[in-house]
């Protein structure tokens, strides 16, 4: 098993990135702040969630303690609709990724993340089940901390646009399949779309489908074209290209470096100190 989950401790951090994984950021002490497409302050007990596939950038204003927790959903065997990673799921269609917790709410997650780092380095028949109870704890207390209807989109007709290119990205939809879903012009849910979620159908559908095709090829011993095929690019060479362009390797080489991991050994991937 491969990426299964990890959690991390640093100071101070800075990433530019777009992972293959859902990734939280628990903040305990300093200012951070975070750069998606909108700028998000990070203070003591901010907690920030980042969807598999989110480009994002973290940099520290001063020197602080952060933790930070990656999991892989396909490992966990958590579907995309389980209602655990709702918070997640929303985060990614708005930008209310960012949550506050209180001083108990914020010990218990450190102590949960304690748990995790504890077992995540030690090797026994029950690891698994452990630490996915463990996550699933802290996905629950994110669940109750996240405001999931101050982060649904404005209007009805995008939610139900975004969750049919949820349903349906490994397909080869266009912008006419997703207006057609909604009764709407193509035109006007474009420019619906752009308003109100700062992307355009375009931009979902390969969101979804990148993010989906950096877990396969850590999961699966596929072929780079099959790869394509199955999250919904008829055009490898396109697929290569746009896979590239994201992730600043080509998905032969994503592979290769993800896959050296393997097992349940979990590995620290702390991101460099700002100097």
């Amino acid at each position: 098993m491969q990426h299964l989950l990890e959690a991390f401790r640093e100071h101070a951090i800075t990433a530019v990135q777009v992972s293959e994984r859902h990734q939280l950021i628990l903040v305990n002490s300093g200012n951070y702040q975070l750069q998606t497409q909108q700028s998000h302050p990070l203070i003591a007990g901010s907690i920030a969630l980042l969807p598999a596939g989110q480009l994002m950038s973290v940099a520290n204003r001063l020197e602080g303690d952060v933790r930070s927790l990656c999991f892989c959903g396909n490992c966990l065997a958590l579907e995309q609709g389980h209602s655990l990673l709702a918070p997640f799921r929303l985060a990614r269609f708005s930008e209310h990724k960012v949550v506050q917790c209180n001083t108990e709410q914020q010990r218990w997650l450190n102590q949960l993340l304690d748990q995790i780092e504890t077992h995540q380095d030690r090797h026994f028949s029950a690891q698994y089940d452990v630490l996915k109870s463990l996550l699933l704890l802290v996905l629950h207390e994110i669940s109750i901390l996240y405001p999931i209807e101050k982060a649904r989109p404005r209007s009805q007709k995008v939610d139900s646009a975004l969750q049919y290119i949820e349903m349906k990205y490994r397909e080869p939809i266009s912008l006419e399949d997703v207006a057609n879903h909604v009764h709407w012009s193509a035109p006007y849910l474009a420019n619906k779309m752009k308003s109100e979620t700062g992307r355009s159908v375009g931009e979902w559908l390969q969101t979804f489908r990148l993010a989906e095709a950096a877990s396969r090829l850590i999961h699966f011993n596929e072929g780079i074209a099959e790869t394509a095929l199955s999250v919904g690019y008829q055009d490898v060479t396109h697929f290569i290209r746009q896979f590239k362009r994201q992730h600043h390797k080509t998905p032969a080489a994503w592979r290769k470096t993800h896959q050296q991991k393997s097992g349940l050994t979990f590995e620290y991937q702390l991101t460099p100190k700002l100097r």
